[in-house]
């Protein structure tokens, strides 16, 4: 018998594992993903879903060639830039879900998609939504008018 949660699905004896953070989380590597091989991923967004999701972030632009969102930062230094990238990183790593990233300077370009879904997901909106507000707590030019100095 199987229990579904929201990201695993694991065997109700082993589910005090998933609660303790020993399949997910801070326990998480590969060695564990091998013995607990009970992992599903989301779903992809498609059609209707995926225009209402889009909607919600509507400075995220889909990319060409790729089923991904991509969005471009711009701040008024590298600190408020490493301040954002801070921000993020602690919100994403308990998720295990992160972007792709580059920055240079004051400038922070920003792709999500969820590998294992070959595409946008509900966790690439959710993060998406949460970068936005994290932008705004560190400054972010709103104007994003490029080029930017560097």
């Amino acid at each position: 018998r199987l229990c579904l949660t929201e990201q695993v699905i694991v065997w109700p004896r082993f589910y005090h594992l998933f609660l303790s953070g020993h399949i997910m989380g801070r326990h998480n590597n590969f060695s564990m993903r091998r013995t607990f091989p009970f992992f599903v991923s989301m779903s992809k967004l498609v059609d209707s879903a995926r225009t209402e999701a889009l909607a919600t972030v509507p400075q995220w632009k889909e990319v060409d060639n790729r089923d991904a969102i991509t969005r471009t930062f711009m701040f008024k230094n590298f600190k408020d830039a490493f301040a954002f990238m801070t921000k993020t990183a602690e919100y994403c790593d308990p998720k295990d879900h992160h972007p792709e990233w580059f920055n240079v300077y004051n400038k922070v370009e920003v792709t999500l998609a969820t590998h294992t879904a070959s595409g946008v997901t509900e966790k690439d909106i959710d993060l998406a939504t949460a970068m936005d507000k994290f932008a705004q707590e560190c400054n972010v030019n709103p104007t994003h008018s490029l080029p930017f100095a560097y």
